[in-house]
């Protein structure tokens, strides 16, 4: 197993890892003081601490993807390709952690006064999850298209693809920066609710123009590698 899948490793498991970290400290820092005040919302305050976890959750499992079928890239290549599907995966995995607790920690604060914003409330912590998919994606489309999950559609690896790889790594890395502001926006959102709760509907629109960019993102890196038959 050569550097560049090393790095591919620590990019996907590490940058995934630290994304989670802090979105479960900042979920958890407010969940801890609720229910030392309502014990009875533990439940409530733990879905939104144990959603922060996910990005590691996928960040995880690329890792072990390489982990198990790395050491058969041998060309250069190929490894340079494999690094972009790591770094796909840790970036949007760090922005989506953040988001995640941006807004799960709003919604924590938000069910201290009103559980019954609990559903409206776990939307907006959600949404900036789709951020790490969006990245899981494109990673799973690099693995694919070297050969790493036993469907090889490329017979050799060329230059082409694998800076279509770095090319399309980085444009969803990018874009998936909207999932910090995700989770900003969707904070603001939540804390909406308490004064209207039918602002539901108009705030989540402006929630979803933002993942719009992670989308516009995800389609340009999906095309790239299309365009180099990886797909």
């Amino acid at each position: 197993m050569d550097i560049f899948s090393l790095i591919s490793i620590l990019s996907a498991i590490g940058l995934s890892g630290v994304g989670s970290i802090l979105g479960i400290a900042m979920t958890a820092s407010v969940s801890t003081r609720l229910i030392a005040e309502k014990p009875e919302r533990f439940g409530m305050a733990l879905v939104f601490t144990v959603l922060a976890e996910t990005p590691v959750i996928y960040g995880l499992l690329v890792s072990l993807f390489i982990l198990m079928s790395g050491s058969n890239i041998n060309d250069f290549y190929s490894s340079l390709s494999l690094l972009g599907s790591g770094i796909s995966v840790g970036v949007t995995g760090l922005f989506s952690g953040l988001g995640i607790g941006i807004a799960g920690s709003a919604a924590v604060g938000a069910i201290s006064e009103r559980d019954d914003l609990f559903g409206k409330a776990l939307v907006f912590a959600v949404l900036p999850e789709s951020i790490v998919i969006y990245g899981l994606l494109v990673s799973i489309i690099i693995m694919r298209g070297i050969g790493l999950l036993g469907v090889n559609t490329l017979y050799t690896a060329s230059s082409s693809t694998a800076y279509a790889s770095l090319v399309s790594s980085a444009v969803v890395c990018v874009t998936g920066g909207s999932g910090y502001y995700l989770g900003k926006t969707g904070a603001k959102a939540i804390s909406s609710l308490l004064k209207d709760e039918d602002s539901f509907g108009k705030s989540i629109v402006f929630v979803v123009l933002i993942e719009g960019i992670a989308i516009y993102g995800l389609l340009v890196a999906i095309l790239l590698l299309k365009g180099v038959n990886m797909l």
